[in-house]
């Protein structure tokens, strides 16, 4: 599906006086440019958080996103979805790896 056209959001804007949420597809930089400019009020991100449990810190901190795994989506079981670490935890345990090769 197409992202909405953002003529049309805007225009949208223009005569909608609630709080206006957008959904689909926004990184970082395109959320933060249409709260920035008054186009929407809060963005809403869904893929990005079922491999990143720790989004918002990851947003703040510039820390890089784990990719998601739609093959994973609606698996029925837990994969995909509560497995991802917290960027710290994966941080930590790539530099025990390191470490480890390291002393081999």
């Amino acid at each position: 599906m197409a992202p909405m056209p953002r003529d049309y959001l805007r225009q949208f804007r223009d005569v909608y006086e609630g709080t206006l949420l957008l959904a689909g597809s926004l990184d970082q930089a395109e959320a933060e440019k249409l709260v920035n400019e008054g186009t929407i009020d809060l963005p809403v991100f869904g893929r990005p958080f079922t491999s990143n449990p720790d989004l918002v810190e990851r947003m703040q901190n510039g820390w890089p996103l784990a990719e998601f795994d739609p093959d994973t989506f609606y698996g029925g079981d837990a994969c995909g979805y509560i497995d991802f670490p917290i960027y710290p935890e994966e941080q930590a345990r790539l530099e025990r790896e390191k470490m480890i090769r390291e002393k081999s």
